[in-house]
């Protein structure tokens, strides 16, 4: 299934938006009326937050009230792959750091926070922020601000390295449980399994024994984004 939306252009027309597998997610928790109480949603891989306030934007417009979305990212662009694994040849290592963009050049993570923030359209959901690479702040220490498991994680960090990162913390620590969607913005960077996100998710799946089922894709070309919902672990 692919899920297209319009979004709206200042000039009056619609174009097609690369964002709708985000607003399948939201629009999939409210249809079937999911209880998101108790539970957080985990946003890896922020950039320069066009995403993150697509995602709460839409909260707002469903009527949705998260207590809590926890953004992560370095602000320094993607760290090198695992040796051995494809990569695709723009996801080298420095790729998408925000301070190549004008705008963010001289800013320090913190500022590069504020001006994510000023883009928002309220402040009524709370963010929690956690910058550095995935393996500097996917710790103990990060456990020890009590994260509630998640109702949702969405994994858009182009590498397998830092996806087996987040999958293998979040799995080891019963951060994703039954019924977590779990959804990959770049699911088709690699040859389906063979690297990436794709081969990093099946390796969890093995490896915790996960059961979960495939509930939307976005695919065009060979850019393709994926969506499950877990059923069972272990």
């Amino acid at each position: 299934m692919v899920h297209l939306t319009r979004r709206k252009k200042s000039n009056g027309t619609f174009v097609w938006s690369a964002e709708s597998y985000r607003e399948f997610c939201v629009t999939f928790l409210a249809a079937n009326k999911i209880d998101i109480s108790g539970k957080y949603n985990y946003q890896f891989g922020i950039f320069n937050g066009t995403s993150l306030r697509w995602i709460y934007e839409m909260y707002r417009f469903y009527h949705l009230s998260p207590e809590k979305i926890l953004a992560f990212d370095s602000f320094e662009g993607l760290p090198e792959e695992q040796e051995g694994i494809p990569r695709l040849s723009g996801h080298s290592k420095g790729a998408y750091n925000v301070k190549a963009i004008e705008n963010y050049k001289k800013d320090s993570p913190h500022q590069i926070i504020d001006k994510i923030k000023a883009t928002l359209p309220d402040n009524l959901i709370s963010i929690d922020w956690h910058i550095g690479f995935f393996e500097q702040i996917l710790t103990e220490s990060f456990m020890d601000t009590n994260p509630r498991p998640a109702f949702w994680v969405d994994i858009d960090v182009d590498l397998y390295i830092s996806t087996i990162q987040v999958l293998d913390f979040m799995l080891r620590k019963h951060l994703i449980v039954p019924s977590t969607i779990v959804s990959f913005d770049d699911w088709g960077a690699t040859e389906e399994y063979k690297g990436g996100e794709s081969l990093a998710w099946k390796e969890m799946c093995e490896k915790y024994s996960v059961s979960a089922k495939e509930i939307h894709c976005n695919r065009q070309g060979t850019d393709c984004q994926i969506v499950y919902i877990v059923d069972s672990i272990g």
